[in-house]
């Protein structure tokens, strides 16, 4: 069903396109789509897997760093914004520990590979 979709839809919009009337064309454009999808699917699988490794790569050489680099600063930065926020009692001190350090441990080290 979804072959036959992508078949249709690639016919309505190559339609206007070709020179020639566009029902008589039609088999032929839906006989190369059914080949293309059909005999072809290592093609299509490997796009995904590409996508997926990319994103993957993004994940691990720019935004872990940048997480660490984060949490690192947070870590630091929290003990003195503690200090100002224990006036408001634990609460404030528990708000300055999840902004500085649980958030940016959570999307750094417990956050599977690829997923944003």
């Amino acid at each position: 069903m979804k072959i036959a979709a992508l078949a249709l839809i690639t016919v309505l919009s190559l339609g206007p396109l070709s020179p020639t009337p566009a029902l008589a064309d039609a088999q032929s454009v839906v006989d190369k789509t059914y080949d293309w999808v059909v005999k072809r699917p290592s093609r299509l699988a490997t796009s995904v897997i590409d996508w997926f490794t990319v994103d993957k790569t993004y994940d691990a050489l720019i935004l872990r760093p940048l997480g660490g680099f984060g949490l690192l600063v947070g870590g630091a930065l929290s003990v003195p914004t503690m200090l100002l926020a224990s006036v408001n009692g634990r609460e404030g001190i528990r708000e300055v520990w999840e902004v500085f350090v649980e958030y940016p441990y959570e999307s750094t080290v417990d956050r599977e590979f690829g997923e944003f």
